[in-house]
């Protein structure tokens, strides 16, 4: 009689599950890198992110997929990896679950895909950006300013950029203005990447537009819309490199103490530096000069050939009086002798081209300062708007007549800072006048206590333009 070594047969679930693990095993080990970061970014819902963050492997995912439940290896529930594998492209993989590619997509038309379309949106986004898009979509987050620089430079992914928008809170699940923005605006080819949002949106019922938003986080992003553009609107040419000067004065000790010293002064000239650098413009910087020191600089720059540049942008940062604005020895330089420099019989080479000029100054007459201690604010206490016959002139003043220009002594002055984070949000989206309408709309916000009450600034555009200028 025959006998057996073996106490009874081999529990038939447990050998259901271990068939089933040597199958996740084979998955693995024919995962490549690229799929193993897919596979984290459309988890990321699903599992703890530090736990995902930390994985490196493709079996540490298929053991935190059961962990969390998401495989089933007592049923042979695989509907989560077979979804995750379909997505990322990798449906030769399905082999090894006995299911084809069509079963997956025929069983995603009958029941509820255990991946949110939120999360599939965005991966379906990061597969489509290109190289040179990806560059574009850091610049415009930079530009933003919704972020530290630091953590942009180690996005090194479309998948990691836009989980440091959520992160930021600058995307949710119900928001994604400024995703729709983005992705609308900046990509080169995005036909197909806006009808992958306007899906999204038929399904969650969203109405996303234009719009100041401020993100859970609290951060106040302007999200520019193809709305606010007119393409049809003719426009200067703008596309050389460097694409013109930009040329800053700035005064902020005076000889002898005849003026007070203008604190907050370097803090502007950073601001103004920063973005224009970014934007490929040739910086030109003088400080603490003469009323004649300043015309002889004018002069000479408007004697150089300016044929290889598109425009010419101009800051003169001083404590000034109606019509004026001082040099370092308290004498005044008349503020429309400035743009005649640039005019067409004495710079022939800016001839209809685009000439910028930025006044930051009181218009008051007088020239004492306002400084308010308890907001750390002073103000540089230029004249009634003049009309001039050049053409293609921009004159934006910090303030109309008659009314002070404020400047904090650690954040530089109002006009110059919110100057500069219009342009850099909007610099490609909104021309100059429009971004000046932002600026006057973002100061007016803003109250100066003093003694009796509280100042008001409001800044005042004069153009002679003759197109729509984009920086």
């Amino acid at each position: 009689m025959l006998e057996s070594d073996c106490v009874g047969n081999p529990d038939s679930h447990q050998q259901h599950e271990v068939e089933w693990i040597h199958k996740l095993y084979k998955i693995s080990a024919e995962l490549k890198i690229r799929d193993i970061n897919s596979l984290k970014f459309l988890l990321k819902d699903l599992v703890s992110s530090s736990k995902l963050e930390k994985t490196d492997r493709g079996s540490e995912i298929m053991t935190l997929l059961i962990d969390n439940n998401k495989i089933d290896l007592t049923t042979g529930n695989m509907d989560c990896l077979q979804e995750c594998l379909y997505y990322i492209g990798r449906r030769d993989l399905l082999r090894h679950l006995n299911i084809s590619s069509r079963q997956v997509m025929d069983g995603l038309k009958t029941k509820r895909s255990t991946l949110s379309n939120y999360r599939l949106l965005l991966h379906k986004l990061s597969e489509e950006i290109k190289s040179d898009d990806f560059k574009n979509l850091k610049s415009y987050v930079e530009m933003s300013g919704c972020t530290s620089r630091g953590k942009l430079d180690e996005a090194e992914t479309s998948q990691q950029l836009l989980m440091l928008l959520e992160e930021e809170g600058l995307i949710t699940e119900n928001d994604i203005k400024f995703l729709k923005a983005a992705f609308g605006e900046i990509l080169s080819d995005c036909g197909y990447l806006e009808k992958l949002i306007e899906e999204y949106e038929s399904i969650n019922g969203q109405i996303l537009g234009q719009s100041d938003f401020e993100t859970d986080s609290g951060k106040k992003i302007n999200i520019p819309s193809k709305l606010t553009l007119n393409i049809e609107r003719e426009s200067y040419t703008i596309d050389t490199k460097p694409k013109g000067y930009c040329i800053i004065i700035n005064n902020a000790k005076f000889l002898n103490d005849c003026l007070p010293v203008r604190n907050g002064a370097e803090e502007d000239i950073r601001n103004i530096q920063r973005v224009f650098t970014k934007l490929n413009y040739a910086i030109k910087l003088f400080r603490d000069l003469t009323a004649s020191e300043m015309e002889k600089v004018l002069g000479n720059i408007a004697s150089e050939n300016h044929s290889n540049f598109s425009c010419l942008v101009c800051f003169v940062l001083s404590h000034g009086t109606t019509g004026h604005v001082f040099g370092r020895d308290r004498r005044k330089l008349e503020i429309m002798k400035i743009p005649n420099f640039f005019g067409a019989s004495k710079c022939p080479s800016l001839s209809g081209k685009p000439k910028l000029f930025f006044i930051q100054a009181c218009q008051t007459e007088g020239e004492t300062a306002l400084f308010v201690r308890r907001r750390n604010i002073e103000s540089d206490g230029v004249e009634d708007n003049i009309v001039s016959d050049m053409a293609d002139i921009l004159i934006g003043y910090s303030t109309v007549p008659g009314l002070k220009s404020f400047r904090s002594r650690s954040e530089g002055s109002w006009y110059i800072k919110q100057l500069c984070v219009q342009i850099a949000r909007n610099y490609d989206k909104h021309d100059v006048l429009q971004i000046l309408t932002n600026v006057n709309r973002e100061i007016g916000k803003v109250n100066a206590p003093f003694e009796n009450g509280y100042y008001k600034q409001t800044p005042a555009p004069y153009f002679t333009l003759t197109k729509a200028f984009f920086f």
